[in-house]
């Protein structure tokens, strides 16, 4: 796998919100499946990264936790999607064709 240049490393956080928003309107995710997701997409996050923008989601109420129990394992907080978390995904995916747009323009 090719290393990051820091400049695209900076790019990559600020759409973090993006991946993770596009990843929650399919279902529920924990903080391990949300960053298995973005290994197996070649996204290397380190956990500290996600954390922090998943409590800024949560204060914004684009998203809500939840916890899942089980018999062998401990409990685990997961997060999924509210309304407004799926209206502004709906914003960030316009945003995102006008900017691709204007990029094959160039």
């Amino acid at each position: 796998m090719q290393k990051l240049t820091t400049e695209l490393k900076i790019h990559i956080g600020s759409m973090l919100e993006f991946f993770v928003l596009k990843m929650l309107s399919s279902r529920t995710h924990s903080v391990a499946e949300i960053l298995d997701e973005l290994k197996a997409a070649g996204l290397k996050i380190p956990a500290g990264t996600l954390y922090p923008l998943l409590a800024k989601l949560h204060r914004e109420n684009y998203v809500i936790t939840g916890y899942e129990e089980g018999d062998t394992k401990p409990v685990i907080r997961t997060y999924d999607l509210t309304e407004k978390g799926r209206q502004r995904l709906t914003d960030l995916k316009s945003d995102w064709k006008r900017l691709n747009f204007f990029i094959s323009r160039l």
